[in-house]
């Protein structure tokens, strides 16, 4: 969830929440998964979100992991903690 021109108040709270921490001095990259209107574009945009977060969880040394609605984004997660084991 992350606002959007289309949808500027859909998930403000997620922003609001990078903003503080960024400006607290943290390095914050947001991957984010766009409002989508069909269930295409939710599969398409569900795949993109769950290849960035184990590409960039692989490839960047990050101190936290912050993931908003668990139930929909603990995969990726899980998949890049298994790969790491191995690393």
């Amino acid at each position: 969830m992350y606002p959007s021109n289309k949808y500027p108040h859909y998930g403000v709270f997620v922003k609001h929440s990078a903003d503080i921490l960024s400006d607290a001095g943290n390095e914050v990259d947001v991957i984010y998964i766009k409002k989508n209107d069909t269930l295409f574009e939710k599969l398409i945009n569900y795949s993109f979100f769950y290849i960035k977060v184990v590409l960039l969880g692989l490839f960047r040394n990050y101190d936290v992991i912050y993931a908003h609605y668990a139930s929909h984004t603990s995969l990726p997660i899980l998949v890049l903690n298994k790969l790491k084991k191995y690393m």
